[in-house]
């Protein structure tokens, strides 16, 4: 499987290489008030306001708004995962014969396998699985809300330039 690897502190964790749409080293991240723990804040990528989960606070590490975001289109919404920092693409088998142990799987629905590559632990996980259905649920409230703000500022807007056309004469 062709994985994406990244750190979070000084362990080793993988995410299949083809969900990840990209990867950013720098974000203007932005706070709203009463959003939950995991979610650090908002961020807009490519254009689109996109919800920046920590991946530090699931393993009970403090959440920084600094590091590397690992941008992922989860169905409807795409969602920017921080972490400590990308080491690489490369090719990982995690079969059978490397399965994760019980004790790690039952650590969390997350954590798929793990295998060693070059003598160092890898853990792949499902990031999408990170975020809990109450966090998914505030942040599908956030988009939607935004999304409507962001058309009523479109039709206002529209409406100032055809009030503007209208009063100097309909030039343009």
């Amino acid at each position: 499987m062709n994985c994406l690897v990244y750190r979070i502190n000084n362990s080793l964790y993988a995410v299949d290489a083809g969900e990840v749409v990209g990867v950013e080293n720098s974000l203007n991240i932005n706070s709203l008030p009463g959003q939950p723990g995991g979610i650090v804040g908002f961020a807009d990528i490519r254009g689109r306001m996109t919800p920046v989960v920590s991946v530090r606070r699931f393993f009970g590490l403090p959440a920084v708004k600094e590091g590397t975001t690992l941008v992922v289109n989860d169905g409807e919404s795409q969602i920017a995962y921080l972490t400590d920092g990308v080491e690489a693409i490369r090719e990982i088998d995690f079969n059978a014969a490397n399965s994760a142990p019980l004790i790690i799987k039952g650590f969390a629905e997350c954590v798929k396998n793990m295998t060693l590559v070059d003598g160092n632990p890898v853990i792949y996980m499902e990031l999408a699985d990170i975020l809990p259905e109450s966090e998914r649920t505030v942040i599908s409230a956030f988009l939607k809300q935004f999304e409507s703000k962001k058309e009523d500022d479109s039709d206002n807007e529209k409406a100032a330039e055809a009030a503007e056309t209208e009063a100097s004469g309909g030039e343009a």
